[in-house]
């Protein structure tokens, strides 16, 4: 969660400072493989990215002048709810929306930050889960004021495995700005994983960190998580 509100933070940042038009790609590998009664897809997945005209300021390493295509889920109800859902998700972290923003969260993220500390009530740990949301707010309220928009992108899924009614997706993100004039973009993806209960109605979210693990071992077991958190260093650039 917390690499999600620095992901968010740290392109509205430097936005400001350091907005070279690029179109590059970059492909996945694609293999099939059985997990139990699980099915573990790795998607050939294509970035695209749509270059814009350059903007005002001098270019970094990290950032591009572009946007970014979601996913096409070709009609794949499921993948497209994800897709909607973790929008939303992004969305309500910019308003400063914290009950929305705990609805999209995992719940066993709760569970496990309390085991990690006993003494702070469920309030307290939510409180703690979302602390730089504050400053989330105070940039987006530059973004809203320069008429800018905040986007939030799925362009890439790594794997999904179903087991009954529960899905497990481990996806590439990223948040760009878009002034419509151009719009710059990290060109480093954050890894984040999405669970669905219903059969992919609705999801709940994590970004692959360093509690990642021990969050996913309250419902999960060791194959399926080595799958999920396995390291991804794919670059837009």
């Amino acid at each position: 969660m917390r690499r999600n509100l620095e992901l968010i933070f740290g392109c509205l940042i430097c936005f400001c400072l350091i907005i070279s038009c690029s179109g590059n790609t970059d492909n996945q590998t694609h293999e099939l493989i059985k997990l139990d009664s699980c099915e573990i897809t790795t998607y050939d997945e294509t970035v695209v990215l749509q270059p814009t005209e350059q903007g005002p300021y001098p270019i970094s390493d990290e950032y591009v002048y572009a946007r970014i295509k979601d996913r096409d889920c070709k009609g794949n109800k499921d993948e497209e709810n994800l897709i909607r859902q973790y929008k939303t998700y992004v969305s309500a972290l910019t308003m400063k929306d914290i009950e929305s923003c705990k609805r999209y969260t995992f719940k066993d993220a709760v569970a496990y930050h309390k085991k990690m500390f006993p003494n702070l009530t469920e309030n307290e740990i939510w409180e703690q889960y979302f602390a730089d949301a504050d400053k989330i707010g105070y940039v987006s309220n530059i973004a809203a004021n320069q008429n800018w928009d905040i986007v939030a992108s799925v362009p890439i899924f790594y794997d999904k495995i179903t087991s009954q009614n529960d899905i497990y997706i481990a996806f590439g993100s990223t948040v760009y700005i878009d002034s419509r004039d151009f719009a710059v973009i990290s060109t480093k993806l954050e890894k984040c994983i999405a669970h669905s209960g219903n059969g992919g109605k609705n999801w709940e979210f994590i970004t692959l960190n360093s509690d990642s693990k021990g969050i996913l071992a309250l419902s999960c077991d060791n194959e399926i998580i080595s799958i999920l958190t396995k390291a991804s260093n794919l670059s837009i650039k």
